[in-house]
């Protein structure tokens, strides 16, 4: 620093006063280069000395500032983390946005797909329909409710008009809720066939046959979702009108790129005049099959191999179906399905003094376990259990489930009065030898299994089987129980303890 005095004037001038992390070379004081001190780098190129040039420094005057290389736009967001790392006004990391879509994960509707940018306050059920659109915002399905009436797109007879009703109560979609049948009818079932009812309970009659209606579809829709409109669906008409939707997915639209298969029966009303399938494909791989189905068996159904709809045919078909009902026992009118309501709403009961709680119905149930220690099927010797003499099933060991015990399970019909179990010996065995298997009878019971005997295999080119100690003939019965039967088991549900007096129940 110099004073220089003019008269009574005197100049401070600071010539080259340095920061306290600069120096100044010493050879030129006159025109001194400043450094960062200890270093040999110039001020001029790292203004705040912070070992980052200035072309490489997001801020030279701040040494706590972060560097272009690792910040690109200067934002203070490490690159890492940056959503956008060359634009200084997008702040979202993929830390509170995840798919970078610029929309918070904690309002995000998907926040692992930046093209969802619905987000819960613009779309409460994220359903893909906003607010403003959405029928129903809390109930992601009502976006199969085109006209909001609160009935499904596949079970309305026209979703574009609110007034009309559900195929439920107007199976035929003609306007007017279905009437009653002429003959009587199953009320659980479809009230467009008429079925057998003998006992007048309403129910029809599920052994004995009703009316043959006309036949009914069997669909399947089988595909993969790619994307929210990926929705492989046949949809069925009857007379133009939309009564059968089936997709894939079970109306599941989130992408997951599993294959997937739904089916679905689709019963046209009798009073249909055309019926008609369209097939509908996503981005995925995607198909379906469509049969004709009688009750008891199923048909293919030819295709039309170009157009609007992949099958269209006049109506009643010629493809027909037995129908029948769901009634128990179609000679007592106390018996129908509900009838006990305080025990079951649907299983089918009887409830003689109407108090409201079915009557247990007690059957016999046995459980065999057959065990083959040699892995090879007892060697064509088996059991089998008759029913008044009448052979109901004959037993081996079955290892399609690769394990030594096969497990099989029979109750007894309630009118049976005898039952026999029987081993039949092969009169020509093979190279197994019978030696090491076990064969475990018991009764089953509401409160477990009770054992009934054990019996086991001997013999290799010679088999002969014993039952509790006692050899068996083959071809004779080595274990027979007549009715009534020892044990029993509660098959109905039903807890009435005198179903002839409504006060005991």
């Amino acid at each position: 620093m110099n004073w220089i005095r003019f008269g009574y004037i005197s100049l401070f001038i600071a010539c080259g006063e340095k920061a306290d992390n600069q120096t100044t070379d010493t050879a030129d004081t006159n025109n001194a280069d400043v450094y960062c001190e200890g270093t040999s780098t110039l001020l001029s190129e790292d203004a705040d000395c912070d070992g980052v040039l200035t072309t490489d420094d997001c801020d030279d005057n701040d040494p706590t500032s972060s560097v272009v290389a690792t910040d690109a736009d200067c934002d203070s967001i490490p690159t890492i983390e940056d959503c956008d790392d060359n634009d200084a006004s997008v702040t979202n990391t993929n830390i509170n946005d995840a798919d970078c879509d610029l929309v918070i994960t904690a309002e995000d509707c998907d926040d692992s797909d930046a093209s969802v940018v619905n987000t819960n306050v613009n779309d409460a059920d994220c359903d893909g329909v906003l607010t403003t659109d959405d029928c129903d915002d809390n109930d992601a399905m009502s976006i199969y409710d085109m006209d909001c009436d609160g009935v499904l797109t596949t079970d309305d007879c026209n979703d574009n008009d609110p007034t009309l009703l559900a195929t439920i109560d107007d199976t035929d979609c003609d306007g007017v809720i279905d009437s009653v049948c002429e003959a009587l009818q199953e009320p659980l079932q479809d009230e467009s066939y008429c079925y057998t009812d003998a006992d007048g309970d309403g129910f029809g009659d599920q052994i004995d046959a009703g009316e043959i209606a006309p036949g009914c579809f069997f669909a399947s829709v089988t595909g993969e979702t790619w994307d929210y409109s990926d929705i492989h669906h046949l949809s069925g008409f009857e007379d133009g009108v939309q009564t059968f939707y089936l997709d894939h997915d079970n109306y599941d639209t989130t992408p997951d790129w599993v294959q997937e298969t739904q089916t679905d029966t689709f019963c046209p009303s009798p009073n249909t005049s055309l019926v008609e399938f369209t097939f509908t494909g996503g981005w995925g791989p995607g198909s379906f099959e469509l049969y004709y189905d009688s009750g008891f068996e199923t048909e293919p159904v030819p295709l039309q191999p170009s157009g609007s709809f992949v099958h269209a045919e006049t109506w009643p078909s010629t493809h027909m179906m037995t129908v029948f009902g769901s009634d128990c026992d179609d000679t007592d009118p106390f018996t129908f399905p509900g009838s006990a309501e305080l025990d079951s709403t649907t299983t089918c009961m009887k409830d003689a003094d109407g108090d409201g709680y079915g009557e247990p119905v007690i059957q016999t149930c046995f459980r065999m376990d057959l065990y083959d220690g040699n892995y090879l099927g007892w060697d064509g010797n088996s059991i089998s259990l008759l029913e008044d003499g009448v052979v109901m099933g004959t037993y081996f060991p079955d290892h399609s489930n690769n394990n030594y015990t096969s497990v099989f399970e029979h109750c007894v019909a309630l009118e049976t009065t005898q039952v026999d179990f029987v081993y039949n010996n092969n009169p020509t065995p093979g190279s197994e030898w019978f030696e090491g298997t076990t064969f475990g009878l018991w009764y089953q019971t509401d409160s477990g299994l009770i054992s009934v005997g054990g019996g086991n295999g001997y013999g290799s080119t010679v088999h002969t089987f014993e039952f509790n100690g006692v050899l068996a003939t083959s071809g004779v019965p080595f274990f027979t129980e007549t009715a009534p039967f020892s044990h029993g088991m509660n098959i109905n549900g039903g807890t009435d303890a005198d179903d002839s007096d409504p006060s005991v129940h």
